[in-house]
């Protein structure tokens, strides 16, 4: 196996760090600037109305916490309820179907979405907002969880299996926990 120069190791870690660091500070700078026109390179005014607005009377940020959550439990349990029931011979459709939904320009699946929730009236509604986040958190789950969900060994619940456990017992005092890393991740 071939290693880089520690020279170039460090150089690439120190430039990725640099980088990133010029992001969040630029981001952090944009969130206090009410207004930034293009030619100027830096902003005529800093404001904290923007944080003020977020934090006392908008509900957007509760919205918002609240949207993050409904969405990231229910994409969990819905890739943990196609892992329990369809064979591993259906995964690679999963994960191909959920590394192009990721792949592609934003755009695109955009406006996919707004044309399918078009039909029924969801543009707008909170059921919409919902079901469209939802397809990129379900994506990321199916990713994250394909691994240890597959390569968990069936051994432990053999063992719960022979003491008369139930499907929902196994899962829930056996499975569940050895797999409490990966689901939360």
């Amino acid at each position: 196996m071939r290693t880089a120069p520690r020279f170039i190791a460090a150089a690439s870690v120190g430039a990725a760090v640099l980088i990133y660091s010029a992001v969040l500070m630029l981001l952090t700078l944009l969130s206090f600037a009410p207004r930034w026109p293009y030619p100027a390179i830096l902003p005529p005014a800093l404001s904290l109305s923007s944080w003020q607005m977020l934090l006392t009377s908008s509900p957007a940020l509760w919205l918002s916490l609240g949207l993050a959550a409904a969405s990231s439990i229910m994409a969990l349990v819905l890739v943990v309820l196609w892992f329990e029931t369809q064979p591993r011979s259906r995964d690679r459709w999963l994960l191909v179907l959920a590394a192009a939904s990721l792949a592609l320009p934003q755009v695109l699946i955009a406006a996919g979405q707004y044309n399918v929730l078009l039909r029924p009236g969801l543009t707008g509604d909170i059921t919409g907002l919902f079901l469209v986040h939802l397809a990129p958190v379900i994506a990321y789950a199916a990713i994250v969880l394909a691994a240890p969900y597959r390569s968990f060994d069936q051994r432990y619940i053999a063992a719960a299996r022979s003491l008369s456990a139930g499907p929902w017992r196994r899962w829930r005092l056996v499975k569940g926990p050895l797999l409490r890393a990966p689901l939360l991740t």
